[in-house]
């Protein structure tokens, strides 16, 4: 098939499926489906990823790249990615499967473009650098969800309740059992949320979640301390080596005062009350972020 073919080929198909392009235009840009349907980009030209993707939705032959892949972009698991089970690349195959870009991802990662793509070129980077965006990208793509995804625990728990509420024929007794068995499982789904968000989620995401909590308990608090402290020292570690144009950018975005009220508290915050220990009756300053002093 000539260019021409191609696309004239995923044009026709375009207006005979349009209940196919509001999926199409959620992943791809309306230039870059003009580009392919008036033959401006050449199906060898795009992205592996992308390839994928519309011969995913149209069927269309001639955007499969073929059979020499070994994983699908959908085939991606960060867990066999970080034991070198499947390639780096099959991330960057996934990203272009989504219909995102670098940029985009890395932002919101929370991580830069550079370091986003030095990771998946693998490229030497430090340990703690590798564990982060790692850990990002399992977060990342566990919100992303699955093609098909299975409906959460809290859902299920929820709908039955309702059901319940709105059923009279239980006789009183009844409706009071299994009205309660219900609220008991909807307890028992959202402990097991909190307790799966705290295995895939970021850490410092972990801390935030534990101290939004009602009532944290002693070891939740005890947690979040114990990781805000690792987050700290895997990114002074970073910004050690990091351009003078980041420290600074560190540095006016820093509260000095908070940070003088933990260094005054936790380093003896199991001492006995003394001149040195005088932090500890003071009370926590004022926000004052982006005012360095």
């Amino acid at each position: 098939m000539t260019l021409e073919d191609y696309a004239q080929a995923f044009a026709e198909w375009m207006n005979e499926h349009p209940e196919k392009n509001l999926e199409i235009l959620k992943v791809f840009s309306r230039k870059t489906i003009r580009d392919i349907s008036s033959g401006r980009k050449p199906v060898e030209k795009l992205p592996t990823g992308q390839r994928i993707r519309l011969y995913d939705i149209t069927g269309l032959k001639f955007f499969s790249p073929g059979d020499e892949l070994e994983y699908h972009p959908k085939d991606l698991d960060m867990k066999a990615i970080i034991k070198g089970d499947q390639p780096r690349s099959l991330i960057a195959m996934r990203i272009e499967y989504d219909g995102k870009n670098f940029s985009s991802v890395a932002t919101e990662l929370g991580v830069t473009r550079n370091k986003l793509r030095r990771y998946l070129d693998t490229e030497e980077i430090s340990e703690s650098a590798q564990r982060g965006v790692e850990s990002l990208l399992i977060a990342y793509y566990a919100r992303s969800g699955e093609a098909h995804p299975v409906e959460p625990e809290t859902t299920r728990a929820a709908k039955r309740i309702k059901r319940i509420f709105s059923r009279t024929e239980y006789p009183n007794n009844d409706f009071i059992t299994q009205a309660s068995q219900a609220l008991q499982e909807l307890k028992n789904a959202v402990d097991a949320v909190k307790t799966e968000m705290g295995n895939r989620l970021p850490s410092h995401l972990v801390s935030k979640f534990y101290l939004e909590s009602a009532k944290p308990t002693l070891e939740e608090r005890i947690d979040a301390v114990a990781t805000a402290i690792s987050v700290l020292a895997d990114q002074t570690n970073y910004f050690r080596e990091a351009t003078k144009g980041e420290r600074l950018a560190l540095a006016d975005s820093l509260d000095m005062d908070e940070w003088g009220y933990v260094a005054g508290i936790l380093p003896r915050i199991n001492q006995k009350e003394s001149f040195e220990t005088v932090m500890r009756l003071m009370p926590r300053p004022t926000k004052s972020r982006g005012k360095r002093k």
